[in-house]
């Protein structure tokens, strides 16, 4: 009976070690680095539509979006820059205006791995939103 209630007892231990171990499904910060690049532009467009475009914009021309969800505005991606070994990272916040006649588009650019700042980002981000 006691090698029993032993054996029960490392069992229940061993299940509550083992599920502290895991962890939920969260997204992962992005590498930090101590250069970060703040872009803000204004489009005269709806929050949807912004929306819609700058999604498209962060799933193209080798770019991977990680994360995006929408009540927040929030799109994470990654992109290898070409040229180059590393990879640059991305928030892009998108925020209704105040006044309802436009969105706020906010860019955070982080580098990794040695990438060098794309300074071509605001000219292609304008044109996918224009276009």
């Amino acid at each position: 009976m006691k090698q029993r209630k032993l054996s029960f007892g490392c069992a229940m231990l061993a299940c509550i070690t083992l599920t502290g171990c895991m962890s939920p499904n969260v997204p992962k910060p992005l590498p930090k680095s101590d250069d970060v690049v703040q872009i803000e532009k204004f489009f005269p467009m709806p929050f949807d539509a912004a929306w819609d475009r700058a999604l498209a914009f962060a799933s193209r021309d080798g770019m991977k979006v990680i994360t995006s969800d929408k009540p927040s505005g929030l799109i994470t991606f990654v992109t290898a820059k070409a040229g180059s070994n590393g990879k640059l990272y991305y928030n892009m916040l998108l925020q209704p205006s105040t006044t309802g006649n436009g969105t706020q588009v906010f860019v955070f650019e982080r580098t990794a791995t040695g990438a060098a700042f794309d300074t071509t980002i605001l000219d292609r981000l304008t044109r996918s939103f224009t276009n």
